[in-house]
């Protein structure tokens, strides 16, 4: 039975101390034909020393280094270095059950080469994840991974999912908009999996997430704010239409309220304009939103009162909307 070659993609910054354990935990995987690309990503400490001591002794471990540009890009450039058949991506404080490779493997060998593979996780720390929109039960597979993962639930973690190599032949990775270092990593894997024709969904749980308070700040900044928004805009900009409808409810009030909220903040300032122009993509799909006509009228109604100024009126009205 063939082996499939998997690329691990690992973007690394200043994480000298934790290399040698991070390193040595993939390697105690119990499928033996994967490649590991770091991307450091302008790390001040040991930690190139460290990851080139490896790949001297291990060809499996490749080494790139980038000037700090953030997660993003450092991720990028590893696509570009990748030659398995078959990619996934690991975080530095994260890491993955032994097993993992070989049920991947398995899978894909019986499952006719789907696209992108989903499976589940285990969080250690106080991470919880929200059932209301971040569901893994209610992802199945599919012909449309774009209207299961990111529709029907928000199931658009970067790293809870194996990538055909494939997939990278058209996707796009260059944006004219600031997307910031927050929920990057939905951007892109919004890129790769909007490409893709089948989705498997195994209930395995076979990365472990390590939660930690300074990985996700539950008070945005201006920047990590917009940044979201631009993103979300352009994913759901981007998508099929005929998905639309099918879009969890309680995603799509989330995503009003941020931008409403984005938008009383920032009335005053000289992106103002930027951001009400940007408003009008609510308009233009409104009419398929007949679940949730009562959203745009009110949303209509509160572009009026920012127009006319009237701001602490409109976040009146709608602060419980």
């Amino acid at each position: 039975m063939k082996n499939i070659k998997f690329s691990i993609i690992c973007p690394i910054y200043n994480r000298g101390s934790y290399v040698d354990t991070f390193v040595n935990t993939i390697l105690s995987q119990t499928y033996d034909n994967f490649e590991v690309v770091f991307v450091d990503d302008g790390s001040t400490d040991n930690t190139a020393d460290r990851i080139q001591d490896f790949a001297s002794k291990n060809k499996a471990i490749k080494y790139f280094y980038q000037n700090n540009s953030g997660p993003f890009l450092a991720r990028k450039e590893a696509m570009q270095h990748i030659t398995g058949e078959y990619f996934i991506f690991l975080d530095s404080d994260d890491r993955l059950e032994n097993n993992a490779l070989k049920i991947l493997n398995d899978v894909i060998l019986n499952s006719q080469y789907p696209d992108i593979i989903n499976y589940d996780f285990i969080a250690e720390g106080k991470h919880q994840r929200d059932i209301k929109w971040n569901n893994f039960d209610t992802v199945s597979d599919s012909t449309n991974p774009v209207l299961e993962l990111f529709c029907k639930t928000t199931s658009c973690y970067l790293w809870d999912k194996c990538y055909r190599k494939s997939l990278l032949k058209n996707a796009k990775f260059d944006f004219d908009f600031d997307y910031g270092n927050f929920a990057e990593d939905t951007l892109m894997a919004y890129e790769i999996i909007k490409n893709a024709k089948l989705l498997i969904k195994i209930k395995e749980k076979l990365y472990i997430y390590n939660y930690s308070p300074n990985s996700l700040s539950s008070s945005l900044s201006e920047k990590e704010r917009n940044g979201l928004i631009n993103i979300y805009f352009y994913i759901y900009g981007d998508i099929n239409k005929s998905f639309i409808p099918f879009i969890n409810p309680d995603w799509l009030l989330t995503m009003i309220t941020l931008y409403r909220d984005h938008l009383l903040i920032n009335s005053k300032s000289s992106k103002y304009k930027v951001w009400k122009t940007r408003a009008l993509l609510f308009n233009k799909v409104r009419p398929l939103y007949t679940f949730k006509k009562m959203y745009f009228k009110k949303m209509k109604f509160f572009y009026v009162l920012s127009k006319i100024r009237l701001y602490y009126l409109s976040y009146l009205i709608f602060r419980f909307f």
